[in-house]
């Protein structure tokens, strides 16, 4: 892959380099390439119940609505860049999308839950985050 100015050789090159080229391999005209990743981000925990993280609040399963947990914990985020055709930049977003454990009242302790990001409200809530600031208040999410 050649980079930069100078023409140089790359072993590592970034993906704004890579889309130019792969547009005019798959021989399409776009205005905008979106790049979703999945990652964890940090969750706040701030009592109550309930965990706040990337434009999102959810309420922790298990927890007890009495309960003050108070904290951090890992948490799934869609993470959404978006380039132009060229490859620039021109946008980065994150919305929380689920907590990934929950309370074991019986165990007192914390398990990784079976049934995490299966919630179609709560997944369709993160997308909207993510995208909100880009698009504008077109639609609330």
């Amino acid at each position: 892959m050649l980079s930069g100015a100078t023409g140089s050789v790359s072993a590592t090159p970034t993906f704004s380099e890579v889309i130019p080229h792969l547009l005019a391999r798959l021989e399409v005209d776009v205005d905008l390439v979106v790049v979703p990743n999945m990652v964890l981000r940090e969750a706040e925990l701030v009592g109550r119940g309930t965990a706040r993280w990337d434009g999102v609040r959810r309420r922790k399963r298990g927890a007890l609505s009495f309960a003050s947990l108070t904290g951090r914990e890992n948490a799934a985020s869609l993470q959404v860049v978006l380039y132009d055709r060229e490859g620039a930049r021109l946008f980065t977003g994150y919305g929380g999308l689920d907590l990934l454990f929950e309370i074991n009242m019986q165990k007192r302790a914390q398990q990784l839950m079976e049934s995490r990001l299966e919630d179609p409200e709560d997944l369709r809530e993160g997308v909207c985050v993510a995208f909100h600031p880009f698009f504008g208040e077109a639609e609330r999410c």
